[in-house]
């Protein structure tokens, strides 16, 4: 029994050893872009992505978001991870990017950038681009192949429209 015990413990870190090399073989930064058409017009869209109170509501890995200054928001993930989010660009309705101000206490540094264009008389079209930066190689090998960033911006962007469209 302490045989088995010992080669699973083993094998296991065997396969850890191996998961984290692979991690720290992939490049450090990793980018996606995703776009989807909201019936609402830009003006909306672009309230109900600003508003700390819903970012929780289409971004499911924040718990809690909150303005600390004219351009700084704080996003607090459901892991309990608290980053700092500076806006870089912002020009109402339709394009707004924010950057992640470097932390030691925050693993990862993020670019986002939103472009909402209309699209007719009463919808909008909502792109995000973003790039994420992961130190941990084991934390950057389940991003990549795990919890994808396409997967994130899916999930987000059908959120947004469902808050955006339903007011």
């Amino acid at each position: 029994m302490m045989r088995k015990l010992a080669y699973a413990g083993a094998t296991l870190l065997a396969l850890l050893a191996v998961l984290y090399l692979w991690g720290s073989l992939l490049p450090l930064a990793n980018s996606g872009s995703r776009s989807i058409v909201i019936h609402a017009p830009p003006q909306r869209v672009w309230d109900v992505m600003l508003d700390p109170a819903r970012v929780p509501q289409w971004q499911d890995m924040v718990a809690r978001a909150e303005r600390i200054s004219e351009h700084r928001t704080r996003l607090t993930y459901t892991d309990g991870i608290v980053a700092i989010m500076e806006d870089t660009q912002f020009e109402p309705p339709r394009r707004y990017a924010e950057r992640s101000v470097p932390s030691p206490e925050t693993p990862f540094r993020s670019r986002v950038r939103v472009e909402i264009d209309p699209v007719g008389d009463a919808h909008s079209r909502f792109t995000v681009h973003s790039t994420i930066e992961i130190d941990a190689p084991l934390i950057r090998f389940a991003q990549r192949y795990f919890f994808t960033l396409d997967k994130a911006h899916d999930n987000m962007l059908i959120a947004l429209k469902r808050l955006a469209e339903n007011p």
